[in-house]
């Protein structure tokens, strides 16, 4: 279990005892500072690469890790690295298959890469690679395309392949970004850092291929993004900004 920081603690701790975060199972114990700043409610997968690639949501939505390389990084906190031909598959449920709402996040830190265009973070795909491509995804360009460097958030809303992304040139080698891609059921959104960089008007409801879910892959091309990633977390609601600013600056790289 991950340390816990209480109300009786020093100010000056907290910072350090948000860097790991805390575990769903740590929730009813903890009700006080780690909980005002980790937002929990509607989250369904949850990976910190702290345990391998377990799943600290409650759900055991654990993952099948392909190869994969462990980085001790800030404060210890663990991160996972993606060389070529690295990934992590989670089986398909329906709890990972919401139609009204979700929200999409994770800590990325890329390569200098070339890529297919549109590289995923996140994604569930749709059953070939033709449209609409994806139930969802959050994703990222490489230097290929007409918005190279950029983040993406897609989502198949009624049979329609629907997306947003930060233009180009979004992200250097190198540095550490948190994302978010959001969907209410009405309006995209795509936050970096905390800041809403992308909206789109989009009413419906999620598609769902019941195919399963993949960190760092793309199942339809065969093709993995090399990249390193934390903290990737789904909800199966819509968080706020004030929300993502919350996950972003408690723990903030």
């Amino acid at each position: 279990m991950k340390r816990l920081i209480y109300p009786l603690a020093a100010i000056m701790a907290v910072a350090f005892v948000t860097m790991h975060g805390c575990n769903s199972s740590d929730r009813n114990v903890s009700a006080g500072i780690a909980d005002s700043l980790i937002v929990n409610n509607g989250l369904v997968a949850f990976y910190d690469f702290e345990e391998n690639v377990k799943d600290h949501s409650g759900y055991g939505h654990n993952g099948i890790l392909w190869t994969g390389i462990y980085q001790e990084e800030l404060y210890g906190n663990t991160t996972m690295t993606f060389p070529e031909n690295s990934y992590v598959e989670i089986l398909n449920d329906s709890i990972l298959n919401p139609v009204n709402a979700i929200t999409i996040a994770a800590w990325v830190r890329p390569v200098e890469y070339y890529g297919s265009g549109y590289d995923p973070i996140v994604v569930k795909a749709f059953t070939s690679h033709e449209n609409p491509y994806w139930q969802y995804i959050l994703g990222m360009a490489g230097n290929r395309g007409l918005a190279p460097y950029n983040f993406a958030f897609n989502v198949c809303i009624d049979g329609i392949n629907t997306g947003i992304n930060t233009g180009a040139n979004a992200w250097v080698p190198g540095k550490w970004y948190h994302v978010a891609g959001v969907f209410d059921g009405r309006m995209l959104r795509l936050y970096v850092n905390g800041n809403l960089k992308n909206s789109l008007s989009a009413p419906g409801k999620i598609s769902t291929f019941n195919t399963n879910l993949f960190i760092a892959y793309s199942p339809n091309i065969e093709l993995t993004t090399p990249v390193t990633l934390d903290n990737i977390r789904i909800y199966n609601r819509a968080l706020n900004q004030k929300e993502i600013n919350q996950i972003y600056t408690s723990l903030a790289k």
